[in-house]
């Protein structure tokens, strides 16, 4: 496309310095309204570190619970790429949100209902549960069923990022247990679930990958990222150490 720089009145649009005059304030503007990390002054190799979770969760009785899941809601569900509900809820989880079926039994399940709830500090439920299609994005069971679909292939392509990235942790260091894997992997923006029975054995791991927004269940990535394979190469790590 081309353009000249001669306004409707005759006059002459200034083209001089326009980075700096222009460009300038209105990153400054921009920065300032929606609260983003600001360029002057910035190193070109300065790392920030990632903090998904922290300012935005849910707290119950702090503001009004349908607006306070939405934001959550609306910020995971077209952010992140999820292909089952438990792997949904491992990111919702952190931000102290739950979607629930219910039982087998109940009617929610029977009728393909879904509900939305806060958690409390021991993520138990808290409050008066929310039916999806409340919300105005109607995130119903039929909605999520279908973004399932279109995050299987999406995510396909960052399984890597996860799987190097325990790898590295084995590499690195002796890790005895999920607990010194999980804070090894929080510095890769790396969140673990670890699924445990009521006894404590650790029966599923859940990889939140916050840096690709994605989600995994450890047995998708191969036995090895599974609690099985994990279980076993923490015995493997402890015997090469206690060798050497």
């Amino acid at each position: 496309m081309i353009t000249n720089n001669i306004q409707r009145d005759g006059k002459r649009i200034d083209l001089h310095l326009l980075g700096i005059r222009k460009s300038e304030p209105a990153r400054k503007e921009i920065e300032e309204t929606f609260g983003l990390v600001k360029a002057e002054g910035r190193k070109t190799k300065e790392q920030f570190s990632l903090q998904p979770i922290a300012n935005r969760k849910v707290e119950y009785g702090k503001a009004e619970s349908k607006k306070a899941i939405n934001g959550v809601l609306n910020k995971v569900l077209f952010e992140y790429k999820y292909s089952s509900l438990p792997e949904l809820n491992a990111v919702l989880n952190q931000y102290n949100v739950h979607a629930d079926r219910g039982t087998e039994e109940s009617r929610v399940f029977k009728n393909n209902g879904l509900l939305y709830k806060i958690l409390d500090e021991s993520s138990k439920p808290i409050g008066v549960p929310i039916k999806a299609s409340d919300f105005y994005s109607k995130p119903t069971l039929k909605f999520l069923e279908e973004r399932f679909k279109v995050n299987e292939t999406k995510k396909e392509s960052h399984k890597n990022h996860v799987k190097n990235a325990v790898r590295m942790a084995f590499y690195d260091g002796k890790i005895k247990s999920p607990e010194k894997l999980s804070e090894k992997l929080e510095s890769e923006g790396i969140h673990m679930v670890l699924r445990k029975s009521k006894d404590g054995q650790l029966y599923g791991i859940t990889y939140v990958d916050h840096k690709m927004q994605c989600v995994f269940n450890g047995s998708t990535l191969g036995k090895e990222f599974s609690a099985k394979g994990f279980l076993e190469r923490c015995e493997l790590s402890i015997s090469y150490y206690e060798k050497h």
